[in-house]
């Protein structure tokens, strides 16, 4: 066939990184242990904004850091920005369609959970500035 010694395991000898789609799940060549599709590596609201809950049901054990005092409140950034390559990397999921669609249905969940966040959040200001312009700031100095 050729001497292909010049090339490493899992590297493609056509020179071309070719990485499984949704299109075509069946190949998916070994890059190694580091590799990360480029669909994997994109932000996530579930993993945002569930980051323990997420983070426990796709093996991304990662995440649990929110639970560690003043890391917690930078960690679901870091969750939302590469714990889909965490995930990825737990090798839980069977193919790369399979992981972007229950990915997908993360996604949708934390993103509406953050709209609804804002919405409470506003709500809860508006709420707050008519009760006290109503009632005022006597009873409570």
């Amino acid at each position: 066939m050729g001497d292909n010694s010049q090339f490493q395991y899992g590297q493609d000898p056509a020179g071309y990184r070719a990485t499984p789609t949704i299109d075509n799940p069946q190949y998916q060549p070994y890059y190694g242990e580091d590799f990360v599709p480029e669909e994997v590596q994109r932000w996530n609201w579930g993993a945002f904004m569930y980051s323990f809950i997420w983070g426990m049901g796709n093996r991304a054990y990662m995440s649990l850091l929110v639970f560690v005092p003043l890391l917690g409140a930078a960690w679901p950034f870091v969750c939302g920005a590469i714990g889909n390559q965490w995930a990825w990397k737990s090798g839980h999921f069977k193919d790369l369609g399979t992981f972007l669609a229950v990915q997908e249905t993360w996604n949708r969940a934390g993103f509406v959970g953050f709209i609804v966040m804002l919405i409470t959040m506003f709500l809860s200001i508006m709420l707050f500035i008519i009760i006290f312009s109503v009632i005022g700031w006597r009873y409570f100095s």
